[in-house]
């Protein structure tokens, strides 16, 4: 794909994006807006929270380890093994992506930032978003939320209190900068 020749110009090659967009941060932190955005664009959907990449990055570390039964017992590589797990997630949301039309999808659920990473590795060409709201912001909204732990019924103990809610923010944050320096997610040169 080309860029439009302008008078004076010299063409150039315009990279094509096709890989998928997650976007994650705090909760609270305008991630379903920016899905929103996103999904209104004409070549990319992003719907609901899918919230199943933290588990199962969780589970792709564990088979990508060389030590793996998967990889040593089972002879599968660790380029199998990515491929098998891009599959999987891309059959998770492909009825949704297809029934849009649109070419590209992106997944919005927060805690995506906690498996950055496992993200990147799984696709190589992803585009990731790390939504920072003001922290003042999103703790005042978490205290305001009825969110529970679906395994013991109690309040989340970041929404129980503004002290535990700007620590989870700082924290995430923190932790989204830190997989974003890591030298496997620099962005490609263009």
């Amino acid at each position: 794909m080309t860029q439009r020749d302008l008078p004076g110009q010299i063409p150039r090659q315009i990279p094509r994006q096709t890989g998928p967009i997650f976007i994650g941060g705090a909760g609270r932190s305008g991630t379903t807006l920016m899905r929103a955005l996103l999904d209104a664009h004409p070549r990319i959907c992003c719907g609901p929270e899918l919230k199943a990449l933290p588990e199962i990055s969780g589970l792709y570390r564990s088979f990508a380890a060389a030590s793996s039964p998967v990889q040593q017992a089972y002879g599968n590589t660790l380029a199998d093994i990515r491929s098998y797990f891009q599959e999987f997630i891309e059959r998770l949301v492909g009825k949704y992506r297809r029934a849009s039309g649109k070419p590209r999808w992106g997944e919005k659920t927060p805690h995506n930032l906690l498996c950055m990473l496992m993200l990147g590795e799984i696709f190589p060409d992803a585009r990731f978003i790390h939504m920072i709201r003001d922290g003042r912001d999103v703790a005042c909204s978490l205290v305001k939320m009825d969110w529970t732990d679906a395994g013991t019924g109690q309040k989340l103990g970041y929404c129980q209190n503004i002290r535990n809610a700007a620590r989870y923010w700082r924290d995430l944050v923190r932790f989204g900068q830190q997989q974003a320096a890591h030298p496997t997610l620099e962005p490609a040169k263009e």
